[in-house]
């Protein structure tokens, strides 16, 4: 399922950011790009729960018609967030074992292919720009809250941002919008006493210190650690999947 979205999305086109809505005939794509970044967020944080998807009570949240709404969820079927159906219509997809353990596994492999390349042709500038998010994810400790995850995509994206590979990057910016369905739980639930924030420090400098074996042994242990974390609460049964 995960490497079909990745198909499709390279496929697809890239959602532009939210604005104001605009009333004309011709506003539907934008009116879907502006509900879809909104609805988006809303199943990537957990704030519409799994399940069918009512369509006249989303349209009414978002404050939009059903076709620019149903685009949008369509949209979101190619990133593997919402599954469309001719006769059960939308459903938002269910954490499960087996999404999450397809969703690691790709990310500690292109992840450590990325890092890999990055330490390989990274400049002074990409060390700088490193330095720079750790610190902005040191300030936003303990991991609460929406400058926590902010800071945390910011750390990522920079970590491997050398590795000038566009189409690897639109499909790790996919792979990381999935796992933060399941990274939230962890969050949101306190199931994770890790000290995170050394886990990010420690890969920063085996990468800084340009060690590509163990920053990427660090990176993978990394996910893994989370993705365990997430495994041991829906395999007592406690979520949808």
């Amino acid at each position: 399922m995960i490497y079909q979205s990745l198909r499709m999305m390279e496929e697809s086109t890239v959602w532009g950011m939210a604005g104001q809505p605009r009333e004309s005939a011709g506003a539907t794509a934008t009116l879907s790009e502006e509900v879809g970044t909104s609805l988006r967020a809303d199943i990537i944080e957990g704030r519409l729960g799994t399940g069918k998807i009512g369509l006249k009570k989303l349209a009414d949240r978002y404050g939009v018609g059903m076709s620019p709404l149903r685009e949008a969820l369509f949209r979101l079927s190619v990133e593997g967030l919402v599954e469309a159906n001719s006769r059960r219509g939308f459903t938002i997809r269910p954490l499960t074992l087996k999404e999450l353990n397809d969703i690691t596994a790709l990310r500690q492999t292109m992840d450590s292919m990325s890092l890999r390349e990055s330490i390989r042709t990274g400049d002074t500038a990409w060390e700088a720009r490193i330095v720079a998010a750790f610190h902005h994810l040191s300030k936003a400790w303990p991991a609460t809250g929406s400058e926590w995850q902010e800071s945390h995509r910011r750390f990522h994206y920079e970590l491997l941002s050398a590795h000038d590979a566009p189409v690897t990057q639109r499909f790790r910016d996919q792979l990381f919008d999935m796992s933060q369905r399941y990274r939230l739980l962890v969050i949101s639930l306190k199931l994770d006493e890790r000290d995170l924030l050394n886990e990010h420090r420690a890969i920063m400098q085996a990468t800084l210190d340009r060690d590509a074996d163990r920053a990427t042994a660090l990176l993978v242990a990394h996910y893994g650690e989370t993705a365990a974390t997430v495994a041991r609460y829906i395999e007592d049964g406690a979520t949808d999947g």
